[in-house]
Order: structure tokens, then C-alpha cells, then sequence
């Protein structure tokens, strides 16, 4: 069972570490023509017009596999990372339901993306329900206040708890609060969402923390089952 969990923790910090490195790749790729000086260029322009944005629906004459491409496997790899880390969460009956609905938008994003990115087969002027787009972090922020109710007869919120939050995080890197979130650092305005070069970073270097975190978290797990049986034998009178 430790290792199980130990295996989870470090598949979905790798998970989400990958993510993070192809959410920068695309966002490199797609600003690229914004850096040494071409803010001003009518490429640059162009870029901040039809910046990368979750769901990653390319339009067609952007429909550059090394542009979109890596962002949108980004946001399927970001998806699978809640699955995985929920083997090594002991989650209740009501948990596992809103964990497995909140995997099931996660990932339902990331094939939408994959799909819309390489094929023809998504318009890209269908319209997106915002209620879809924004249901991951809804369930993931309800998900969270379920385990720390579940808590309180505790004298403080364990510290294992924060693992969770954080794979909560990453996974939910693509939704619909975390882009506002990043038109707002890069001085874009929600209304017509022309971001400053460098939109989509945020996302990455989210990424690729909450990565490292849990793998981090993943060689801790070995050390956890001893340091509670001890902390039990000094509570015993």
C-alpha cells in the first residue's frame, strides 16, 4: 500500500512536471515573435489577438501542431495527474465521487484540446460552456473543503491534506479561474483578453511547482507510517 501511494505521488508529479515543460514550450513558441524587440511588430499584434487560451481550440490558420500542440497534450497530462494522485489519497464515498467527476472534466479538457489541436474535427467557433470550463476548480475547491471538514476533530488541518491541495492545483492549471488569473499578471483585460507577451507562464511555472511538490512528496511517503506509530507510543500514557 506505501508504495502504491509513494508510485502515485511520483507518477503525478511527473505528470504534471511534463505539463509544465510543454505548456512553456507552446507559450515560447507562440510569443517568440513578441521577444528581442518585436512588441510592436504586426506578428506580435497578431499573437496577442488569438493568444493561447484553454480550451485549446486552434483556429485554422493558427493550427500550428509545434505552436498548440504541446500546451494542449499539456492540458490532457495535467488532467490524468488527479486520477493518479487519487490512489494514494484515502478518500471517503462522497471524495471519491467528486474526485472522480472533477477527473473526468480534467481530462475530458485535455482530449478536447488534443483533438481540437491536431485535427479538423472540433469548429473552432463552437461556442464553450463556461459552467463546463469552470467545473474542474468548482469540484477541486469543494473536494478540498470536504477533507478539511472531515478534519476538525483534529486539534489542526493535518499536514497531509496539503498534497492533495497541491496535485488539486496543478490539475486544475487549465481552467476557467486560473486564465482570468493570468489575463489580470499580464495586464490583459477580461472583457477583450489581449494579454501582455509572456501570458501562459504563470500556468507553466504552475505547473511544473506542483510537480516538483509532489515528487518531493512522493520520497517523503516511506518516512510517513513510522513517524505516526511514533508519534503514538509518546501519546500513550
Amino acid at each position: 500500500m506505501i508504495s502504491r501511494a509513494r508510485n502515485a505521488w511520483l507518477l503525478a508529479g511527473v505528470l504534471l512536471l511534463v505539463a509544465g515543460a510543454l505548456t512553456a514550450v507552446s507559450y515560447v513558441a507562440h510569443w517568440s515573435p513578441c521577444f528581442d524587440g518585436g512588441v510592436r511588430s504586426d506578428l506580435c499584434s497578431h499573437r496577442r489577438d488569438t493568444w493561447l487560451t484553454p480550451p485549446y481550440m486552434a483556429d485554422p490558420p493558427d493550427r500550428v501542431p509545434w505552436v498548440v500542440g504541446p500546451v494542449a497534450i499539456a492540458s490532457l497530462l495535467a488532467g490524468l495527474a488527479w486520477p493518479v494522485a487519487m490512489m494514494a489519497l484515502p478518500l471517503r464515498r462522497a471524495g471519491r465521487v467528486v474526485g472522480t467527476l472533477l477527473a473526468l472534466q480534467a481530462v475530458s479538457i485535455g482530449v478536447w484540446s488534443v483533438v481540437s489541436a491536431f485535427t479538423p474535427l472540433i469548429d473552432p467557433e463552437m461556442d464553450i460552456s463556461g459552467l463546463w470550463y469552470v467545473g474542474g476548480e468548482l469540484l477541486a475547491v469543494a473536494l478540498a473543503l470536504g477533507m478539511v471538514l472531515s478534519s476538525v476533530d483534529e486539534e489542526k488541518i493535518p499536514l497531509r491534506l496539503v498534497w492533495p491541495v497541491i496535485a488539486l492545483v496543478g490539475t486544475t492549471t487549465f481552467g476557467l479561474v486560473r486564465w482570468m488569473a493570468e489575463l489580470v499578471v499580464f495586464h490583459g483585460h477580461l472583457g477583450d483578453g489581449y494579454p501582455r507577451p509572456g501570458a501562459g507562464f504563470g500556468m507553466a511555472a504552475t505547473l511544473l511547482l506542483c510537480g516538483a511538490a509532489l515528487v518531493v512528496r512522493s520520497r517523503l511517503r516511506d518516512r510517513a507510517p513510522s513517524t505516526e506509530r511514533r508519534t503514538r507510543a509518546t501519546a500513550q500514557p
